[in-house]
C-alpha cells in the first residue's frame, strides 16, 4: 500500500499517475505539478510545489521533500472570464 493512499484517493483518477511520478521521483530540484482533486462539493484544480530538503557539507544528502499545495481553481476561472470578456470587447469594437 502506498503511504499516501488515503490522500491519493482524493486525486482525480486520471491525474494519479502524474502525482505518483512527481512524489516518487525524490526531486533533485524544486518542481511544480498541477492536477485535479475530487471533493464532495466538486472538482478543484491545484498546483503542488515540491522541493528537496538537503543537508551535509555539499548538500547532497536529501532528508525529505517539502510540499505546498495551492488551490488555483478560482484564479483559473477568473483568468478564463477575463479572457472571454476581453475577446467580447475586441469583437464589439470592430
Amino acid at each position: 500500500d502506498h503511504p499516501m493512499h488515503g490522500w491519493l484517493a482524493g486525486v482525480h483518477p486520471d491525474d494519479r499517475d502524474l502525482v505518483l511520478a512527481a512524489h516518487g521521483a525524490a526531486p533533485a530540484r524544486a518542481l511544480a505539478v498541477s492536477y485535479r482533486i475530487v471533493r464532495p462539493d466538486g472538482e478543484r484544480q491545484v498546483t503542488e510545489r515540491l522541493a528537496p530538503v538537503t543537508h551535509g557539507r555539499d548538500d547532497t544528502r536529501q532528508e525529505r521533500v517539502v510540499s505546498v499545495v495551492t488551490d488555483v481553481t478560482d484564479a483559473l476561472a477568473d483568468a478564463a472570464r477575463r479572457s472571454s470578456l476581453e475577446t467580447q470587447l475586441r469583437q464589439a469594437q470592430k
